[in-house]
């Protein structure tokens, strides 16, 4: 057999070997939460929705003296941050406990990391750029 056969096959092992490690870690983690999600998907779900909470407040139409520019970042904000409880609202089962519900969610987790990554990037960086914006008006 070619060598670079017999290492396209001990990676392709090696890739299913991590992708089951993953599901069926998640599955686990899912299995055991009494709300049946992950311990990761509830963190970031509280954080998300204090940033929206937070965004929508400063978006209020009732405050007066918050800068357009301000008001626009926290509007964006808000705006991902509802995309974002969107999709972690998948993450979670409709039924706890189950071990199928736990399986299915553990593979969405797989499925959408990197859209998860792509949307708190997106999140981080309106929020640093918020965060710009305060101490300019605090100057």
């Amino acid at each position: 057999m070619d060598p670079f056969t017999s290492l396209g096959i001990a990676s392709n092992i090696l890739q299913l070997c991590d992708v089951a490690w993953k599901l069926s870690s998640g599955t686990h983690a899912v299995y055991s939460s009494l709300n049946g999600a992950a311990p990761s998907t509830l963190a970031l779900d509280a954080v998300v929705e204090s940033i929206a909470d937070l965004a929508r407040s400063i978006t209020d139409a009732t405050r007066s003296g918050v800068p357009p520019r301000l008001k626009n970042l926290c509007g964006l904000s808000a705006g991902l941050a509802t995309d974002l409880t969107a999709i972690l609202i998948k993450l979670k089962a409709n039924q706890p406990k189950k071990k199928w519900q736990s399986f299915v969610v553990a593979w969405r987790e797989i499925r959408t990391k990197s859209q998860i990554k792509e949307f708190t990037d997106r999140l981080q960086l309106l929020q640093t750029q918020v965060v710009a914006e305060l101490q300019y008006l605090l100057v």
